[in-house]
């Protein structure tokens, strides 16, 4: 029994049918007590209610009793759950659709024990899970069509970079040493709506970082932004003032080995010698150096939301398969950031994260809090210190000596630039900003990324 004011609520546990009679005895100021008339009523199988809307619903009690919440297909942490009236532990019975399921998890942010409903279950007490969720995840469960089986030496057009700025855009890249790519390096893309689309070895191609230039030469060299250099045996060159910050906007993957590629002709994992790649994409579109335009990217194929099984593995796509940072402008960048580590060093009490460029004056970019601390290529008046440093270790995250658990509960998640960047989109502003940064998605033939840069402001 549960009471709140003169409301009781009696819970019974009895087979279809059963005749339940009851009586109460009511006890008065005076020492004396009266009884009720008796009551009876028949238990009968339990009714499914209307839908709360949604494409799944849960429940308080079991038999869909109580507060019921509708989901729309999506992530729900405990905070967004809360917000929507669903109380922490206080799940016992949950519908779907035909079409989804919906995943219950022990913990916040999807982590412990799980359980997955692909259809109505009217109490979950039968899953030792009654009372326990405390983040949940609902997407499709609609098929996706898997595309063509990869080959050993095949190639699709799995990344497609845009031009959405007016202005001329040269597209650089680089990758890790060892790891060979052939795609075109500093292309330009002329107008806006331009683009080029680059062949993904169906075996996998790791550590690409994908980045836009522009003011640039005829040949891509000398950028008014983006000439953050690479390798010579890339092709890359300095300005005559020396190379920009690699501060740049961009998007980080490794594409994985797609199936009907065997374990043996997949592209070995540079992370883990002498294993191969995995079958799933990771990447991201990370500002944990900064920035220099708006960006966005967007998922066309099948990626899942959630954290994704072998051989995938990973957090899973992003909802609706966007990250949008096309809001996000220079002006945006604080002019007055905290770097002080919690007051222990107070002559970086008030920092000043915007990039200008020293041979034009003109604004490039935004630092993050730990290149403006690190980074030596253009002249700073804020002192510049090596990642290991105490001045810059709670924002470098150096593993060792800082945890990633001591990172992420440092103030490198406090700065006004991680709330200023995660404001405008769910990406990466510090080394283990992970919850919103990193994304995974089943390698396939089918499956495509369009990456648009615009116009930087």
């Amino acid at each position: 029994m549960t009471a709140s004011g003169t409301n009781h609520e009696y819970i019974l546990n009895a087979a279809t049918n059963s005749v339940v009679r009851y009586f109460y005895t009511i006890g008065n100021n005076s020492g004396g007590a009266t009884d009720t008339a008796w009551v009876q009523f028949t238990l009968t199988a339990p009714t499914t209610p209307p839908p709360t809307g949604g494409v799944a619903r849960v429940y308080q009690h079991c038999s869909y009793g109580g507060t019921a919440v509708g989901l729309a297909a999506g992530n729900y942490t405990l905070a967004q759950l809360q917000a929507l009236g669903v109380r922490n532990d206080d799940i016992s019975s949950v519908q779907v659709n035909s079409g989804y399921e919906i995943v219950l998890y022990q913990n916040d942010n999807f982590g412990g024990t799980a359980v997955t409903k692909s259809a109505n279950d009217d109490c979950l007490v039968n899953d030792n899970f009654n009372d326990a969720a405390s983040s949940i995840i609902v997407r499709a469960t609609t098929s996706v069509p898997p595309g063509t089986p990869g080959t050993a030496n095949g190639t699709h057009k799995r990344l497609k970079i845009i031009n959405g700025c007016g202005d001329p855009m040269w597209v650089q890249w680089l990758t890790a040493p060892g790891i060979n790519f052939s795609g075109p390096n500093r292309h330009r893309l002329a107008s806006l709506g331009s683009s080029i689309e680059y062949d993904i070895p169906d075996k996998g191609l790791p550590s690409m970082r994908f980045w836009p230039g522009f003011g640039c030469d005829a040949n891509g060299h000398n950028c008014r932004v983006g000439a953050s250099g690479g390798p010579a045996n890339l092709g890359f060159t300095c300005p005559a003032g020396g190379c920009a910050p690699p501060i740049d906007s961009k998007f980080e993957a490794s594409f994985g080995c797609i199936p009907g590629v065997t374990d043996a002709q997949c592209v070995q994992n540079p992370s883990a010698p002498g294993t191969p790649l995995g079958r799933g994409d990771w990447w991201n579109n990370s500002f944990v150096d900064g920035y220099t335009t708006p960006m966005k990217v967007i998922v066309k194929g099948h990626c899942p939301v959630g954290p994704q099984p072998a051989p995938v593995f990973g957090p899973g796509g992003p909802p609706g398969g966007i990250i949008d940072c096309s809001t996000i402008r220079i002006s945006d960048c604080p002019t007055n950031e905290n770097l002080s580590t919690d007051g222990r060093y107070p002559a970086l009490a008030n920092v000043n994260l915007i990039a200008t460029n020293p041979l034009t004056g003109a604004q490039a970019g935004c630092y993050s809090p730990a290149a403006k601390l690190t980074y030596r290529q253009w002249p700073s008046t804020t002192p510049v210190y090596n990642p290991a440093d105490p001045q810059a270790q709670m924002y470098t995250c150096p593993t060792p000596p800082i945890s990633p658990e001591q990172c992420m509960a440092g103030p490198a998640d406090r700065t006004k630039y991680r709330n200023m960047v995660h404001s405008h989109c769910d990406t990466y502003a510090y080394a283990y900003d992970d919850g919103v940064g990193l994304s995974s998605c089943p390698a396939a033939t089918n499956l495509v990324y369009e990456v648009t840069f615009y116009c930087p402001r």
